[in-house]
């Protein structure tokens, strides 16, 4: 028997399993004919009724290095419960890696209940069945959005998504672990009763939206100029000097004390709301990056087989080959930190970085490992202070998210802590900055002038604003127009445009897709998102397949959306706080490749992530 099953570390478990009426435990048998040679295949199947489950993610973690390519790779089942991993998956790399199941409102009973350690077995395919049981209470494995579900949907609810979900989902574990803190200090002193316990959540939360203000000096790299440690108390919580200001925070204090579970222990009824848009062709590949490293986004050049990625945290680019896993850094060449930020390769094989610290736009040219800088400073006093640079974020890109000049060889960049538009000639140097759309009693900081993008004729800068407002930037008159209001709390963010000149809107805070015709200017139509917790942060449009992908940090899932049809589609990743900010698709192969991108640095996964869709 051992023999046959080529793999004694099943049987040590085995037995047990079949003695509690398991009906299948792992098979891991000499198949040859059924399936090609050196690949990893099984069968998922419910425990209730003996059928295969379809759309089950099954993931396979190697050791990371030793040339492998990606050390994470996970596939999804068929209408029959199959699977089956490409056959680059060599059998040499499987000794020692774990293979797991994973699904919303299914637990993994066998082989075992934890991930399956597979052992050797030189020259023989592998075929590892699963069995899975139904259960209701889905808290195990459902996004962070699910928590919020159950909340009554409004302006508020919105406002607290797009401020509380920026830069990490919400809740995440550490959030729930304080609400149990909460409730439990509130019996611990006696305060049981409605009123008592209601002052109790709400001190509380007051007191943690004042830390998390205070928290976002973490998204600034090693070495920042811009340091809590240099700032009193007082300019920490300045109006001035923050993303949201305390009023904002008294809103926010005052939802999550009223609204947010008081327990975290079950979850119940909730399901994605979509068709999923996976087969047994759909491969997800995950490249582990130091944890330490925050490799914000990343991005295909022309000509280049790598995916490069701006490390924040570390004031470098990553280069990583998806075919060995292979990964080198390459640091900017400068004596401050810089923070590279947002990331767009342009036709020519180069790479432009928008830097999040120093002011800063570089251009890097990977053929001859050359960097050229501009500076965008203006009027800075050295104030330590959020708000106090420029912080050059974003710039202006086309339909196929490749870097995008006006008719005069501009670049057009979004200064988010001035609240300006700013244009740069990569030629002469030459660098204007021009005034945003203004809110009334609102800080620059705390409008947050965030993605741009250019249109066709390269008349129209659209740029979007956190607080509720897009609007085109005319590159020839320097004044905005068109401008288009959305509620405070909608938060319109890193938008996409395709060949017909639609512009895609992803709100944030009210999770909506909006559809605008740029040139008839006129709003066509606001789709719901499947999950309206899912937090788009940025759509791209895909010219392969004609539809938009919606990049979402809360749901632990890519959204894809066919303007024909006016369906979504769900493309489920393969584990939690996958915390997404931009997707690009990989002009040669139709792969989505992204990143996980929690802040602050190491409070999440740290990987590039490649979709081959399947499709």
């Amino acid at each position: 028997m051992e023999k046959i099953l080529g793999w004694s570390s099943l049987l040590k478990g085995g037995s047990k399993l079949l003695k509690n009426a398991v009906t299948v435990v792992a098979l891991l048998l000499v198949t040859g004919a059924a399936a090609q040679a050196n690949s990893l295949s099984g069968r998922v199947i419910r425990l209730a009724d003996g059928q295969g489950v379809p759309g089950v993610s099954v993931i396979l973690n190697r050791r990371a290095g030793d040339g492998i390519g990606a050390d994470i790779i996970t596939v999804f089942t068929g209408e029959d419960g199959e699977y089956h991993f490409p056959d680059d998956v060599s059998p040499s790399s499987l000794s020692g890696a774990s293979l797991s199941v994973r699904a919303l409102g299914y637990q993994q009973l066998s082989p075992t209940a934890s991930p399956f350690i597979l052992s050797q077995n030189d020259e023989k395919k592998l075929s590892v069945n699963f069995t899975v049981k139904i259960v209701n209470d889905l808290s195990e494995n459902a996004p962070a959005s699910a928590w919020l579900a159950k909340i009554p949907e409004s302006n508020e609810k919105d406002f607290v998504r797009l401020q509380c979900i920026g830069c990490h989902q919400f809740p995440t574990p550490k959030v729930m672990q304080y609400s149990k803190q909460i409730e439990a200090g509130a019996v611990a002193m006696g305060m049981t009763d409605e009123e008592s316990s209601a002052m109790v959540r709400k001190e509380s939360w007051e007191a943690i939206v004042k830390y998390m203000r205070a928290r976002m000096y973490d998204i600034f790299p090693d070495g920042t100029n811009i340091d809590i440690s240099k700032l009193a108390w007082h300019q920490i919580q300045d109006n001035e000097t923050t993303l949201f200001n305390a009023e904002d925070g008294k809103l926010i204090a005052e939802f999550a004390a009223t609204h947010m579970p008081r327990s975290y222990d079950a979850l119940t009824g909730y399901d994605y709301g979509a068709e999923l848009g996976v087969s047994t062709k759909t491969v997800i590949r995950e490249y582990t990056l130091p944890d330490t490293s925050f490799v914000r986004e990343v991005a295909m050049t022309t000509g280049s087989p790598y995916v490069w990625g701006a490390d924040l945290q570390k004031n470098r680019l990553l280069r990583l080959d998806p075919q060995t896993g292979k990964q080198d850094w390459f640091y900017v060449p400068s004596d401050m930190p810089t923070g590279p930020h947002t990331i767009v390769g342009d036709y020519t094989g180069n790479l432009w970085i928008a830097m999040m610290e120093g002011d800063v736009l570089a251009k890097y040219t990977p053929e001859k490992n050359d960097w050229k800088l501009w500076s965008l400073r203006e009027d800075f006093d050295g104030a330590a202070a959020v708000g106090s640079e420029a912080m050059v974020h974003d710039l202006t890109f086309d339909k196929n998210y490749k870097l995008a000049q006006d008719k005069n060889g501009n670049i057009w960049l979004t200064l988010i802590g001035h609240n300006k538009m700013a244009s740069l000639n990569p030629d002469t140097g030459d660098v204007n900055r021009y005034d945003a759309v203004q809110i009334e009693g609102r800080s620059p900081i705390s409008i947050s002038l965030y993605g741009t993008l250019l249109s066709d004729d390269g008349t129209c800068a659209w740029y979007a604003q956190l607080v509720g407002v897009v609007a085109c930037f005319n590159t020839e008159t320097h004044e905005s127009e068109s401008v288009i209001e959305f509620s405070e709390g909608s938060g319109p963010r890193r938008m996409a445009i395709d060949g017909d000149g639609i512009l895609w809107i992803p709100l944030f805070g009210s999770g909506k897709l909006v559809k605008y015709d740029t040139n008839a200017r006129k709003l066509l139509n606001t789709y719901d998102l499947p999950d309206l917790s899912a937090a788009p942060y940025s759509v791209t449009w895909d010219p392969k397949r004609n539809i938009i992908w919606c990049a979402n940090s809360n749901v632990d899932a890519i959204y894809g959306f066919d303007p024909k049809s006016e369906t979504f589609s769900v493309l489920p990743l393969p584990r939690g706080m996958g915390y997404l900010r931009r997707i690009e698709v990989d002009e040669n192969t139709g792969d989505l490749v992204t990143t996980y991108a929690n802040i602050p640095t190491g409070s999440g996964p740290s990987k590039v992530v490649i979709i081959e869709v399947g499709d």
